[in-house]
């Protein structure tokens, strides 16, 4: 009959993971950003990675900028 509790199980090979260093400055060499002309006036483009693969194309909250809003996520 299996046990619906979790007691039996043994964690030995876990090994912490720690996140890379973040930092809410812009000097950042990750990321490129690039003033994009549109008939409704420019728009500041950040772009991280190669652009030879598809994109993922977010949109921030108000009074946060890519850096603020999806650093923690990305």
């Amino acid at each position: 009959m299996p046990s619906d509790s979790m007691d039996d199980i043994e964690l030995k090979n876990i090994q912490l993971q720690f996140p890379s260093a973040r930092s809410l400055s812009r000097d950042d060499s990750t990321a490129q950003e690039e003033v994009v002309e549109t008939d409704r006036g420019n728009v500041v483009v950040a772009i991280q990675g190669s652009r030879n693969k598809p994109a993922i194309l977010t949109y921030h909250d108000l009074g946060l900028n890519y850096i603020s809003n999806f650093q923690a996520f990305f």
